[in-house]
């Protein structure tokens, strides 16, 4: 298998399948969490794109055999991966574990042989933990943590919202139905303001990491379109 790493050139949408419609809520176009498959997918995309498929059934066939392992995140040069569901980390900087119990009265409607999670601590999440640096993230999993364990802060993404309407000519408002909203995933960002003065790093970005089954001969590092609206991403063989 090949290794790729791909660079979003610009804020993607990666659309989570919700159809539009004139109901309350529907009229945005959200993102799906930065993580998401979709990057995955490129390698398939870009064979096509290089070799001429189109998506004729039985090419689609074709391009679903193609073996394709990821995505990795990567945060400039340091893999991360999505924060593990049974740690949260609270806003007084401090990290709850949560593990399943027997409630000792009452009951639950989970199915039968799941239990809930018990909460020890009080706080609200702190918000720059969705995502743990692999170091944090091996230790977490194999148990070697101290009483004091705190995963290093490395934050989110940014979201990046674009209002489109169609006006009607005639009574200069929005057509019925023509007014909605997208929510992009910003993948690079250069951090300003005197908080960051003293930053080491001021210029953040975000990449995928996947392994693809092509050929040493097929030429993939170029520029790709990826999700929807045809954003635009690079792709290059992985450092």
């Amino acid at each position: 298998m090949r290794a790729f790493q791909i660079l979003p050139i610009e804020p993607l949408l990666l659309r989570d399948g919700r159809p539009f419609s004139t109901d309350e809520g529907a009229l945005d176009a959200t993102s799906l969490n930065a993580h998401a498959g979709h990057p995955c997918r490129l390698p398939a995309h870009a064979d096509r794109a290089t070799t001429g498929y189109s998506w004729e059934p039985s090419e689609v066939a074709i391009l679903r055999d193609i073996g394709v392992a990821g995505p990795l995140l990567l945060k400039n040069e340091t893999v991360c991966f999505p924060a593990p569901a049974d740690a949260v980390v609270l806003d007084g900087k401090e990290l709850m574990t949560l593990r399943p119990f027997e409630p000792e009265k009452g009951g639950c409607n989970l199915r039968p042989g799941l239990l809930p999670l018990k909460v020890t601590k009080d706080g609200k999440p702190a918000p720059g933990y969705t995502y743990w640096k692999a170091r944090d993230m091996f230790q977490w999993l194999a148990g070697n943590v101290q009483e004091s364990f705190l995963p290093e802060e490395i934050g989110d993404f940014l979201r990046a919202t674009s209002l489109h309407g169609a006006i009607d000519p005639r009574t200069h408002t929005a057509q019925e139905g023509r007014l909605y909203s997208t929510e992009m995933v910003v993948y690079e960002q250069l951090k300003k303001g005197k908080e960051y003065e003293n930053c080491d790093q001021k210029y953040e970005s975000w990449s995928f990491l996947v392994a693809a089954e092509v050929s040493e001969e097929e030429d993939l590092c170029t520029v790709h379109t990826l999700g929807g609206e045809r954003r635009l991403a690079a792709v290059r063989e992985a450092p």
